[in-house]
């Protein structure tokens, strides 16, 4: 689908709304985030019909997928200071808890493979350590592997033949993770320089597995793109901070959303880079506020917009050739790969 003209909806009410994940299906999308009212609540939406959800003392989700003839949304929650996850599954008449994980686990990421699905996050003790968990399609767990490290998995993605989890590792500082299964041998790898690297999501693109993140040296922060296939990176610059959040195919390359900081001023962005990796066009979403992508599944996408009320809106839009252009470069920085485990059984 190419749009030649911008098309952008904002979600204006009384509270602080803002869209974390939106997920295309065969007739629309799946979209949630949060909002806050007297308390913070789940926002959960099905094309434009919104709901707000209310567990515990706070309850937000970062994650959905279409399941059945509608969504089903991972909710985080607290009670009584403890986090718990809710699998939701709701459509634009009804929704309905199926389920309820306990375990302190904060859950970023659900992954829909052929016959199951895939979890990723952090279980919260003395530190937050990474997970990754297998469900069966009645939600029941398969497999539920806990690293011995501090940081997260923030996505995973399967494969008929290979399992990948991406996401941030903390040992000197903070470095990005990877994890990499491949039948019966597992592999964990750290990528980073010295300052902050994080990848944020993975998907498999042109048949090849893709990570989007960032890396951060005093203070300046650029595009950080991933080939875990051949073991590449690439990173790009476009401001002070420069963040990837997701990656989607557009046509024989690629397009990756996020956010930038240039001049003082927040916008959403969206690079286009050509099957090589060479940088093509990068377009810009914003105005005189703080605006920010948080996901696309091209061509659908989602966010938030900050108003000099100090109140945000949530933004969902379709991807246009007609944003404003902006200045894209390649840049290289120096990062080392370090094989942090490796397990053959």
């Amino acid at each position: 689908m190419r749009l030649f003209f911008p098309i952008i909806f904002l979600l204006i009410t009384d509270s602080n709304d803002a869209g974390f994940f939106i997920k295309k299906k065969q007739d629309g999308f799946c979209v949630v985030g949060r909002s806050l009212r007297e308390r913070e609540e789940v926002l959960l939406g099905i094309n434009f019909k919104f709901f707000h959800l209310a567990l515990g003392e706070s309850s937000y989700s970062y994650t959905t997928i279409p399941f059945q003839k509608g969504c089903l949304a991972g909710v985080v929650f607290e009670e009584e200071g403890k986090l718990k996850t809710a699998f939701v599954y709701y459509t634009k008449e009804k929704k309905k808890i199926l389920k309820i994980f306990e375990g302190n686990l904060m859950l970023w990421h659900i992954y829909k493979a052929e016959d199951s699905f895939i979890l990723t996050g952090g279980i919260k003790g003395r530190t937050w350590k990474p997970f990754i968990a297998e469900l069966s399609e009645n939600l029941n767990i398969k497999s539920f592997k806990i690293l011995n490290l501090e940081g997260y998995f923030y996505a995973a993605v399967k494969t008929k033949n290979e399992l990948y989890a991406v996401g941030r590792v903390f040992l000197n500082g903070w470095d990005a993770l990877i994890y990499k299964k491949q039948r019966n041998r597992e592999f964990i790898y750290s990528l980073g320089g010295k300052g902050k690297d994080y990848l944020r999501y993975i998907d498999i693109i042109h048949g090849r597995p893709i990570a989007v993140g960032r890396t951060e040296i005093d203070g300046e922060s650029d595009f950080l793109v991933v080939d875990l296939g051949g073991m590449k990176y690439y990173t790009y610059d476009i401001g002070e901070y420069d963040y990837a959040r997701s990656v989607s195919p557009y046509g024989s390359g690629f397009i990756i959303a996020g956010e930038t900081r240039l001049n003082n001023d927040n916008d959403g962005i969206f690079l286009i880079l050509s099957e090589e990796y060479n940088p093509l066009k990068a377009y810009r979403l914003g105005g005189q506020h703080a605006d920010a992508v948080r996901f696309m599944d091209y061509p659908f996408f989602t966010g938030y917009t900050y108003s000099y009320d100090f109140k945000s809106k949530l933004l969902i839009g379709l991807f246009s050739d007609n944003f404003p252009e902006i200045k894209l470069r390649k840049v290289n920085r120096k990062l080392e790969w370090y094989l942090l485990q490796r397990v053959v059984k």
